[in-house]
């Protein structure tokens, strides 16, 4: 399942919307391809909306489904455990 949040900048108009989903829900096997889902992905990435994965796995699980949905934002590892920033390659 995927969540939304909205967060406004302080003094600002501008809204700023953050996906947070966990990498399983993404590699669910009710998606017919990882091909859709990053094409999904890259649609929010158009629009400027961050996605933050949030899981269970260790960072360098992590950092490995990130570098194949081709996701750079910023992810939560070992169910809370650890916040990292995005990778920029």
């Amino acid at each position: 399942m995927l969540f939304k949040t909205a967060v406004t900048a302080p003094q600002s108009a501008t809204r700023l919307i953050v996906v947070f989903t966990d990498p399983d829900t993404l590699r669910d096997e009710r998606i017919p391809s990882l091909g859709a889902t990053i094409t999904a992905l890259h649609g929010l990435a158009d629009q400027s909306v961050a996605v933050v994965l949030w899981g269970n796995e260790t960072r360098a699980e992590m950092e490995l489904i990130q570098y194949n949905l081709c996701v750079r934002h910023p992810f939560v590892s070992e169910h809370g455990g650890g916040l990292f920033g995005g990778s920029s390659a």
